[in-house]
């Protein structure tokens, strides 16, 4: 059996001061029937570049360097956990910064490694989970970021995507809301977007789905707030919803309008 492992936070956003230090818990729990032993580290993240929906959000730096390294300023009580069935424990950890720190922003994660045998033999299959750490400090004065993207993926099940650039120093926490409208009834459908983070260099890509609506003609204006100075980008599409076989029977008449089309310009071109 795979010991499993349960942590929270997932994500802790800290404004630390050059040269001050805070400390922070992360609660460790086992839910599993087994004890279950972790190994905890530290790594320095980047965010992803991949603007598709199975894109990385974000990338761990093992061995690169990254111009927003965090990882030698976490630190921990212990390397080892261990956990008994049921069990939860809180490790503390401090991120402690020096006097000459830049001001912006700082990327890392507390790792979490865990398993158990496989079948009995002397290889384990090794799990990892991960707790991000983003540490403003000083004065960030290089926000910048765009909403790049937005666009109807599919119809069904409906679901839009946004895609937003940071080219800025700083991560960013960009929400807003998208306002569907129905061309021929008027009638508006509001889906907030809830905060999601985007961090410095990396371009997000974010899937909205769940939403149902009726067949139709409709306009999509979704408004982002950029996350600082109230800064908001607007962007627009048309779609409709109709039945497959309305959508099959407009493809058919385009294809015959096509042929048509065809066939009196070759006549034209033979007289």
């Amino acid at each position: 059996m795979i010991n499993r492992l349960a942590i929270s936070p997932a994500k802790i956003e800290v404004e630390v001061a050059p040269g001050a230090q805070t400390t922070v818990p992360i609660f460790l729990l086992n839910p599993s029937a087994e004890p279950v032993t972790v190994r905890v580290s530290a790594e320095d993240v980047v965010g992803g570049t991949s603007a598709a929906a199975d894109g990385e959000v974000i990338k761990l730096l093992a061995t690169d360097g990254s111009p927003y390294s965090l990882k030698s300023y976490l630190s921990f009580s212990t390397r080892e956990v261990s956990l008994a069935p049921g069990e939860q424990v809180a490790l503390p950890v401090t991120v402690s910064l020096p006097a000459g720190a830049p001001a912006g922003g700082l990327y890392g994660a507390v790792l979490f490694s865990f398993g158990a045998p496989t079948g009995g033999a002397p290889a384990q299959v090794v799990n990892r989970l991960a707790s991000l750490f983003f540490v403003r400090t000083g004065v960030a004065t290089a926000p910048n970021s765009e909403l790049i993207g937005f666009k109807l993926i599919t119809r069904e099940p409906l679901a839009f995507a946004l895609t937003v650039e940071n080219s800025g120093n700083i991560y960013l926490n960009p929400y807003g809301l998208i306002t569907i409208t129905n061309r021929l009834t008027g009638r508006e459908r509001f889906v907030k977007l809830d905060p999601w983070f985007v961090l410095p260099g990396a371009t997000r890509f974010r899937e909205v789905t769940g939403l149902e609506l009726p067949l139709g003609f409709y306009h999509a204006t979704a408004e982002v707030n950029r996350g600082y100075e109230d800064i908001i980008d607007t962007r627009s599409i048309n779609f409709y919803l109709l039945p497959a076989t309305s959508t099959l029977v407009l493809a058919g008449l385009a294809l015959i309008c096509l042929s048509v089309f065809i066939i009196v310009w070759l006549k034209k071109r033979r007289v």
